[in-house]
């Protein structure tokens, strides 16, 4: 897989915590698909405190492709509004 193959190429909806585990201990990604991963990684797992069971969100997958976007996403929103909401 090329760096202009999207991420979104190689999951698919029910793209898992174990299966981005997996993805990561492969071999066959490129190193910044790889950095890209660890960011959904860290927000899956920590930062929104999701479910390892649950679904990763190929909205969440395409934004951690774009580091300036991932940056200037308002993460401390999105997980203040997680708290109020659960």
């Amino acid at each position: 897989m090329s760096d202009r193959d999207g991420l979104v190429s190689i999951v698919d909806p029910r793209f898992k915590n174990k299966n981005l585990i997996e993805a990561l201990k492969g071999k066959g990604l490129s190193k910044k698909h790889k950095q890209s991963l660890c960011l959904v990684w860290f927000v899956h797992n920590i930062l929104w405190a999701r479910d390892v069971n649950n679904n990763i969100s190929l909205g969440l997958i395409k934004l951690s492709e774009d580091l300036e976007a991932f940056n200037n996403y308002p993460w401390g929103y999105e997980s203040f509004k997680m708290t109020v909401k659960y």
